[in-house]
């Protein structure tokens, strides 16, 4: 047997147990096992597998049965009345060989093995070109005949199912003087009662794989919105598919939160797809996505998505320090907070002047940087979690990559990371044609209650084939996305700072794109570092510049 074929399974192989005409083998079968046990004189009757009675031997487990059918065929036995049928369009399955190789005669009903397996059976294979070897198999082919003779069919009284397919009436036929089968205990019990010479009596049988294992990533969603009252939300979006596990139904779910972002949860009911559009709603939601594959109580979650709701204030709170000269000019020192704005969420402030009077006309203050400033976006580039688009190995050609050091071609992208580890590269090198592009999609940046917001992000362009980054700015993953920066060719070896005003998109959630299409040879890595998109907002006091004539001030919030 192939070194480390045992570790492939996992006890108890997916049987709750045989009779005592049936063996169980699943470790340690000599080379050439599922060949005939003949005398030897040729490759397909020799020194195949004996164990005295009748076997069982798990060849595969947990494979989904469209991977089966492509590689072996359609089953020679199945359909309603026969096999089990009510199973999902492509669900994971196990594959086994039952045979008889031993010079024995079982074909009484008091003889005959059978084996009890967890998963119902969905499928047999009887005929020679289907119980040959196949590409999945755990076992190499070298433990499988090549050109066996027609004699490893079972000879049921109909004749051999090669020459006789679809007689399932007679295969399955309990006889004592001819070879049969038979499928019951809902479908779970495979029974065998054959007589065989040298070359075997063998059936593959392929029943639903009852192993599962939880998803280890649950992935990401994106799309925060905000509005001042009752609104109804675009779609959430997908960022990350979940990850991991195997068998079962892999399963997405939604849960709601109307109290904070760590719950408490309400299911949403029919939910199961990896994006979700909720209807409106009147006050903050919060919403995460689950995913399972065995058991709903195992199932991992994303980070919550919130919908602001935000309301107005009541009352817009008091200023201070008032201050006066006698001379031409004046800095006045900071306006105070006197207090603060009373109800409203999520508030926004805003400043106003006046050189008329205290009723006005007023005029807007524009901040210009000298307000708060926070970040809406950071992201260093050291994984992929949260972005869109592929983002493959190192050296993947025509591809967003991850990289570290340097990229695998000479000459051309940094020698490290800006900052961190990592860094997103496009890898120029290919096999086929240049002038390949591919994009890649940020996570969201949440521009609500801001007054400016600005993107800036590091780049390095080194290269005799440089070709051209196209960096866009939208409000869905899914695009348009407006051009905000592009250039073509090489900036030197260095990272560069990029940056590029986003203003004009301040109170919508923006993802940024990056476009790149490669140039004329493989010197032309492109590669992007250390992310940030910053937002800047007003506060509850104001320092005013230098005046020359007698001014008022007012502080608004929303």
């Amino acid at each position: 047997m192939n070194q480390g074929v045992f570790g492939q399974f996992t006890s108890p192989y997916g049987i709750t147990g045989t009779n005592s005409q049936m063996i169980e083998k699943h470790t340690a079968l000599p080379a050439e096992a599922f060949h005939g046990r003949g005398s030897g004189q040729t490759s397909y009757d020799c020194c195949g597998y004996q164990s005295g009675k009748n076997t069982v031997t798990i060849e595969k487990q947990g494979i989904l049965l469209s991977t089966v059918l492509n590689q072996i065929g359609a089953f020679d036995y199945s359909g309603s009345g026969y096999t089990y049928t009510s199973y999902s369009s492509d669900p994971s399955v196990n594959v086994y060989m039952c045979y008889l190789n031993d010079n024995v005669d079982y074909q009484s009903t008091s003889n005959a093995g059978y084996v009890d397996f967890q998963g119902e059976i969905i499928g047999i294979y009887l005929t020679v070109a289907t119980t040959e070897h196949w590409s999945s198999s755990e076992y190499s082919s070298s433990y499988y005949p090549s050109g066996a003779p027609i004699g490893r069919e079972f000879e049921p009284q109909g004749g051999r199912p090669g020459g006789n397919p679809g007689n399932y009436t007679q295969w399955n036929t309990q006889s004592n003087s001819k070879d049969w089968f038979q499928i019951s205990n809902s479908y779970k019990r495979f029974k065998m009662g054959c007589e065989n010479n040298k070359p075997g009596d063998w059936f593959r049988v392929v029943t639903l794989s009852n192993s599962c294992s939880e998803p280890t990533g649950a992935g990401s969603i994106g799309n925060p919105q905000n509005n001042c009252g009752s609104f109804n939300p675009s779609s959430i979006t997908n960022t990350l598919s979940g990850s991991g596990g195997s068998g079962g139904t892999a399963t997405y779910f939604w849960q709601y939160s109307t109290s904070s972002s760590s719950g408490p949860w309400t299911t949403i009911g029919s939910s199961n797809n990896s994006t979700y559009d909720p209807s409106t709603i009147s006050q903050t939601t919060w919403y995460r996505r689950g995913y399972y594959r065995c058991n709903s109580s195992a199932a991992v979650y994303t980070d919550a998505v919130e919908m602001t709701v935000g309301s107005n204030p009541t009352d817009a709170g008091s200023i201070g320090n008032a201050q006066s000269t006698c001379s031409n000019s004046l800095d006045p020192s900071a306006i105070t907070n006197t207090s603060s704005p009373i109800g409203g969420t999520n508030l926004t402030y805003l400043w106003e002047y006046s050189t008329n009077s205290s009723s006005g006309p007023w005029t807007n203050i524009p901040i210009l940087g000298s307000g708060a400033t926070t970040t809406a976006l950071s992201n260093d580039c050291e994984s992929s979690i949260g972005w869109t688009g592929t983002i493959s190995a190192s050296g993947t050609q025509n591809s967003w990559c991850i990289g570290s050091g340097g990229t695998p071609s000479t000459a051309t992208g940094p020698s490290g990371a800006y900052s961190g580890s990592n860094y997103f590269y496009f890898e120029a090198s290919s096999s086929t044609v240049y002038f390949q592009s591919g994009s890649i999609i940020s996570p969201a940046a949440d521009l609500s209650n801001s007054l400016t917001a600005q993107l800036s992000f590091y780049l390095n362009a080194r290269g005799a084939t440089m070709g051209t980054i196209n960096v866009g700015v939208g409000t869905s993953t899914s695009g348009p996305f407006t051009n905000v920066y592009t250039n073509t060719g090489y900036l030197g070896s260095s990272w560069q700072e990029i940056t590029a005003d986003l203003t004009s998109y301040v109170g919508q959630t923006v993802y940024i794109e990056y476009e790149y299409t490669s140039g004329s040879s493989y010197a032309g890595d492109l590669a992007i570092d250390n992310i940030n998109i910053t937002k800047t907002t007003a506060s509850l006091t104001y320092d005013p510049s230098t005046i020359t004539q007698t001014t008022w001030y007012r502080r608004g919030a929303y």
